[in-house]
């Protein structure tokens, strides 16, 4: 069940004459809380701050035609895999074209024809998405909610913003839970409208944004697993060729986003301590991987100390302990404290300049015994 399906009493949807106060609304109804039913019934919680401007959708006829378009491309692209006339690599010289290349510019022409076909029946409607965490889906909504209404989202085209509720059944295992944020256009394919709305939800909420798709693609679920291979959204969330934002403009407004979050922190906390040194930061401000208010998306950015740590790092080995130095003879009594080093006999040419060692006590007494061996004689 899509927006344009949703009967106009469907209880999971605020507009400015309902009977609660939007507060009222987003406490009663939250992501986290409300679960989807087999039949559909409940698969969105919506705010919309004002009316769609296309009402006059021929949603039968687009979805009809749509549809026959991207299984014929589909067809195609099966066929040029298997062709091998078509080779897998271009050759300038011979002027023929890889099959990437053909299957590329296929892809380009459907996704014209789908405009066409979207604006031909009026099915121009579409969102910006954002995935988050599961468990920050209500926290996220309720602000991006008021700012539709109230805040800098307000000053859009954008005309509602809805979360998707909880899935009929939770999958049995540990993984981490994404939830899908759209605020919606009235046209998607205004690229000025869509512009703005991108760098609100950029600057004043941080968001991660996958793309902006329009209604017509998830009514003939087009999305990135389709056999045709037609790419799903019409705008690209990171900005760069396919965005309405180059990726400097997308990090710098981030950036500007979590910059401010930083600023308010400190602010709240009374600004850091006396003596305290402002922490050093390089490159672009990230999201920190963890869940809080201020922060609420987990991000691959995000750098580890770990990470930062050389690879197989092995610990400091100590310095060795320095050479003991030798200890000079100060006197008699200094030399048999210490073991003697066998010493180098005396040359006759040191002998003549006086810089005989002085002989040891055995060699004196051998000199003695000779001296008066020689008298005797």
């Amino acid at each position: 069940m899509e927006h344009h399906t949703l009967p106009a009493d469907y209880p999971y949807r605020w507009t400015p004459t309902s009977e609660f106060t939007l507060d009222e609304f987003l406490e009663k109804y939250k992501p986290s809380s409300i679960r989807n039913d087999v039949k559909n019934s409940k698969p969105f919680i919506c705010v919309a701050a004002k009316s769609n401007e296309n009402t006059e959708v021929k949603y039968t006829e687009a979805v009809k035609e749509a549809t026959a378009l991207v299984n014929e491309v589909a067809k195609q692209v099966e066929d040029i895999k298997n062709n091998n006339d078509i080779p897998v690599r271009a050759n300038k010289k011979k002027g023929t074209k890889s099959k990437k290349e053909v299957r590329e510019e296929l892809q380009a022409k459907a996704t014209v024809s789908l405009k066409k076909i979207a604006t031909e029946n009026g099915f121009v409607n579409g969102k910006w998405i954002a995935f988050v965490d599961q468990t920050q889906a209500t926290n996220v909504f309720n602000k991006v909610a008021h700012s539709l209404v109230s805040g800098p989202l307000s000053q859009t085209k954008a005309w509602q913003v809805r979360v998707r509720t909880l899935p009929v059944d939770d999958p049995q295992d540990d993984k981490p839970r994404q939830s899908n944020i759209e605020v919606l256009l009235p046209d998607i394919y205004d690229e000025e409208a869509a512009r703005e709305v991108m760098k609100v939800l950029l600057r004043h909420h941080g968001l991660r944004l996958a793309g902006a798709k329009p209604n017509l693609y998830t009514a003939i679920e087009l999305d990135s697993k389709h056999l045709s291979g037609i790419p799903s959204t019409v705008w690209k969330g990171s900005g760069g060729p396919g965005s309405v934002l180059s990726e400097a403009e997308v990090q710098a407004l981030r950036n500007e986003y979590f910059a401010e979050l930083e600023e308010a922190k400190k602010e709240a906390n009374g600004g850091e301590g006396e003596g305290s040194a402002p922490k050093k930061t390089s490159g672009p401000i990230k999201a920190m991987n963890k869940e809080t208010d201020e922060n609420p998306f987990g991000s691959d950015e995000d750098e580890d100390e770990e990470s930062r740590k050389p690879k197989n790092a092995q610990p400091k080995k100590a310095a060795p302990a320095p050479k003991r130095p030798r200890k000079q003879a100060q006197s008699d009594e200094d030399e048999d404290d210490t073991p003697r080093k066998k010493q180098a006999k005396p040359t006759a040419a040191a002998s003549k300049r006086g810089g005989a060692a002085r002989p040891r006590p055995r060699v004196a007494a051998v000199k003695a015994k000779m001296e008066l061996s020689d008298d005797s004689e």
